[in-house]
């Protein structure tokens, strides 16, 4: 979940350094200082990113940006983080079209080895992560439009972080207990006196995978 959890620092680290700054510099110098990096690094990667999903998310804050240069207030910026959300509830939502869906891809870089069949869960999982971002977009938006700044201030930094560890929590807990898959770490000797694979059909069927798979590599069986 390397993505989401890099938009989701961005986004909980954003409050407190907009606020250090505005302090220090103003509304106009921030703003402008941002806007003009921004279109230079958008300028600059335009081809790169293939992802239209991208390049509006970019777009998006650029006009917030510019809003707030040319208004000479900080409401503009309050928005940032929920275009932040919405580009990731995009981005994730966009995999789902694709045959291997986000977090499938993101499973594959830490285990290259995974079977076809964790494609339905790890599509699912995608949906969940895009809804949940949209969800924040949602509320982001929606403490900004009323004002609400230190509520905006909380949920925009720890608790948006805060809220999205627990959920990445629940999901492994599920995870371990859906397809019980371990291997011989220390974490994984734990989950498995809790889940024991031989008692579920996914168990059998994900140690057996795995004992198939470490024999072909020339490990020990597990």
């Amino acid at each position: 979940m390397g993505l989401a959890f890099l938009g989701i620092v961005a986004v909980a680290a954003y409050p407190f350094a907009l606020e250090g700054a505005l302090a220090r510099y103003g509304v106009r110098a921030v703003a402008g200082f941002l806007l003009a990096t921004g279109v230079v690094g958008l300028a600059w990667r335009w081809r790169a990113h293939a992802a239209p999903v991208l390049r509006a998310t970019q777009i998006g804050i650029l006009a917030l940006l510019a809003g707030a240069a040319a208004l000479g207030t900080k409401h503009p910026l309050l928005y940032v983080p929920a275009v932040i959300q919405l580009g990731l509830a995009a981005t994730f939502a966009a995999s789902l079209r694709e045959e291997h869906s986000i977090v499938e891809r993101m499973a594959h870089l830490m285990q290259p080895y995974l079977p076809d069949w964790i494609r339905p869960y790890c599509r699912v999982v995608t949906a969940l992560w895009s809804i949940f971002f949209l969800g924040n977009a949602v509320a982001i938006t929606a403490l900004a439009a009323t004002g609400a700044l230190e509520a905006w201030r909380t949920w925009t930094g720890l608790g948006l972080y805060a809220v999205a560890m627990v959920l990445q929590g629940v999901e492994t807990v599920f995870r371990k207990s859906w397809f019980r898959a371990f291997d011989e770490g220390p974490v994984d000797r734990v989950f498995r006196r809790i889940f024991p694979p031989q008692r579920t059909d996914r168990g059998r069927r994900s140690m057996e995978y795995i004992r198939k798979m470490r024999i072909e590599l020339g490990m020990e069986e597990p």
